[in-house]
């Protein structure tokens, strides 16, 4: 996210949107989620501002961003997905995120945003899947998890 040029907005709502429409699965997206912290905080507009000119408060913020990430993801998150570019490869939360999940032994799908021999090692040990787009990543899922749409809304 934070290398992204949208923060990783787009991939992540039309992704979001398909899950849910589709699979009947409730998503957590971290992209909202963190918008609407910073905003209570009054820094939305200016994080990455408070890295140079307030390390401490920039660092206790993110830290507060990082312990509510980890906790949703070992607590309400069935399985993990990742975009893997260059974007990603720059920052360090998706690695710390497909290690965790690995480690808690959930699901970790990798889209490859890049050639795949391009992907890290560590990323790649972590992976369930990579695949090569978010077409092959809607076949696995629609084939892995059977709808949930008619149960969750009691047809």
């Amino acid at each position: 996210m934070e290398h992204a040029r949208d923060g990783g907005r787009a991939w992540r709502a039309d992704l979001r949107t398909w899950l849910d429409c589709e699979l009947g699965h409730t998503t957590f997206d971290p992209v909202p989620a963190s918008d609407r912290i910073l905003t209570r905080l009054g820094v939305q507009n200016r994080l990455h501002l408070l890295k140079r000119t307030d390390p401490e408060r920039y660092a206790s913020i993110v830290r507060m961003l990082v312990r509510r990430d980890l906790r949703v993801l070992s607590q309400q998150c069935d399985y993990v997905i990742c975009y893997w570019d260059r974007a990603s490869a720059r920052g360090a939360g998706t690695q710390g995120e497909v290690t965790l999940a690995r480690f808690l032994r959930k699901p970790v799908y990798v889209v490859a945003g890049m050639s795949s021999d391009r992907i890290p090692g560590w990323i790649t040990g972590c992976a369930t899947r990579v695949l090569p787009s978010f077409t092959a990543l809607r076949k696995l899922l629609r084939t892995k998890y059977p709808s949930r749409k008619e149960n969750r809304h009691g047809k």
